[in-house]
Formats: C-alpha cells, structure tokens, sequence
C-alpha cells in the first residue's frame, strides 16, 4: 500500500510544532505515513526530527520519517502539507531571499507545493493564499500559548528523557489533524482570500 506523504513545514513551531508531531505519533489510518520535516532553522529542524522520532517509537507507529532543509526535495510528490511557520522560521527562510516577512515566505512555498496536493494553514496571522487551504481554527486556538523562550528547552528534556511526553500524546487522541489527513473536508476551506 503507497504511504501519505506528508509535508510539515516549519515543524519548530512553539505553540503547534510538538502538538502536530504528538497527532501523528498517535495516527494509524488506513495507509502509512512518509512525515517530511522542514524547518529553515537548523537547529530546530534536528531538534524536532529527534523528538518525532522519539514520539513515533514511544507510541509503536512505524512511520517514516525524514528531515530536510531542502524545500524541493521535501515537497516532492508530496500528498499533504502542513503550514506552521513560526517567526523566528520566517527570519532564517528570508535571510537569502528579496523580500523578508511571513506573507513573501508563504508565496514562495505554496509556488513548490505540487497542485494536486492538500494544504492545511495553522498560521493564525491573516495571510494572502496563492492556492486553497485548509485551516483548524478551533484546533489551534485551543493550543496553550507556550511561554516565549520555553519550547526548545522542554524539548530538550523530553529528548533527554528528563520528563516524559506521554501527556502531550494523550492530550492529542483526538487531534483534529487526524481527521484532515484522513479526510481534509473535515476542515475549513479558505479558497484564495485572506484568512478571518
């Protein structure tokens, strides 16, 4: 059976970048995952490819998983994508480009992302699309609001093992972003306009 290749762009997120990993660690749908990460901060980007990976094993799901930061190649052939850039993503993708903010970052990725492909938008800034997406407001509105600087180092301490994750897999059983992958009418659509 082909896999669900799916596309996580600037998986570093703090507010939803560990709550979608913990989605899917807990996701045994039909077919097989393929999750790419991106993310254009290095750091962050071995960062969450070390804890996707530790989640995956601690909840037993075989997906496969990969990190990359090559845009293209992670977008290749891909069959769903996960927008979720945070600012600091944003200053580290617009280092070599003309124009720096969040919306020129957005236009530049949606221009790679093949046609065919399901996009889901987590960003909660009112943004301009260049294609339909998909978007969770409910769900990401119901994310804590992490306090700044705090992330990275809870990261590390689950990576380390100081303190287990088994409540973030918990707390995301029932994630919404399941029921996208599975089926993405189950989100809201916003087709080519700003996001309310």
């Amino acid at each position: 059976m082909d896999s669900l290749q799916v596309a996580i762009i600037g998986v570093g997120h703090p507010k939803t970048g560990l709550p979608v990993l913990a989605s899917l660690a807990g996701y045994f749908g039909e077919r097989p995952l393929e999750i790419r990460l991106y993310d254009p901060d290095p750091e962050f980007l071995e960062m969450y490819d070390r804890i996707a990976r530790l989640l995956f094993k601690t909840a037993d799901n075989p997906h496969h998983v990969f990190a990359s930061g090559d845009l293209t190649e992670v977008l290749r052939d891909v069959d769903r994508v996960i927008l979720e850039l945070s600012d600091r993503s944003v200053a580290f993708f617009s280092k070599k480009r003309k124009e720096a903010g969040l919306q020129p970052a957005i236009d530049e990725i949606l221009r790679s992302v093949p046609p065919e492909a399901k996009v889901l938008s987590l960003q909660e800034e009112p943004l301009e699309y260049r294609m339909g997406v998909y978007r969770l407001p409910e769900w990401v509105r119901g994310l804590p609001e992490p306090e700044p600087g705090t992330v990275p180092h809870q990261v590390h301490r689950y990576i380390l093992g100081d303190e287990p994750f088994f409540e973030l897999l918990r707390s995301q059983e029932r994630s919404l972003l399941k029921d996208w992958l599975d089926n993405p009418l189950s989100a809201e659509f916003l087709s080519k306009s700003p996001a309310a």
